[in-house]
């Protein structure tokens, strides 16, 4: 199964990326990881945050300097990336 970013503004939070992986084989660190470096490579810029949803079997706060925040308006397996405003 594929990633697929799909790059996402959303009102009063600017400029995320949203990226979707549905592979059961893939932890959700490592989707995170992909996540952030396709965040890297598009904006030149290192996120800092990572919005997920908060039924993702995942217990870190942070995956490198990304601040991991449960969000329910994020669908599973969807990791919102970005920078805090």
């Amino acid at each position: 199964m594929t990633t697929a970013p799909i790059d996402i503004k959303t009102e009063g939070i600017g400029g995320f990326l949203l990226w979707e992986d549905h592979d059961p084989h893939t932890t959700p660190e490592k989707k995170i990881e992909g996540a952030i470096k396709r965040y890297a490579d598009k904006m030149h810029t290192a996120p800092d945050i990572c919005k997920v949803n908060p039924d993702l079997d995942f217990d870190l706060k942070r995956v490198g300097r990304v601040k991991i925040v449960r969000d329910k308006l994020v669908a599973l397996n969807n990791f919102l990336v970005g920078v805090k405003s």
